[in-house]
């Protein structure tokens, strides 16, 4: 789960179209399901990152620090993606996405 993804060669030059193999869009630890993996991984990084930049603005703390609760920081509860509603969320636009995913 914490390791680093090894995309062969070969797939490195791959651009996704309407005529590229499904195999590419399934998930998996090897051969073609690398790709989507390490992107769905990349993106949840991104993610990741921009609730922690939006939960530090609004002085809720980040999951680090929640996770230090006991050295007084305030502390939410997390939430189970299973649970996940609107309210657990950020929404943002297209734009507002890629300037944050290119920086």
């Amino acid at each position: 789960r914490h390791e680093c993804l090894e995309i062969p060669g070969h797939f490195r030059d791959i651009k996704v179209d309407r005529e590229t193999s499904m195999l590419f869009c399934i998930l998996d630890q090897e051969n073609e399901g690398i790709c989507p993996l390490a992107l769905t991984q990349w993106l949840t990084q991104r993610h990741n990152e921009l609730a922690q930049l939006l939960s530090s603005t609004l002085n809720r703390g980040s999951r680090t620090e929640l996770d230090r609760a006991d050295e007084g920081h305030r502390q939410s509860p997390a939430v189970s993606s299973r649970l996940l509603s609107q309210h657990d969320v950020i929404r943002y636009g297209e734009d507002d996405l890629m300037h944050f995913l290119q920086s």
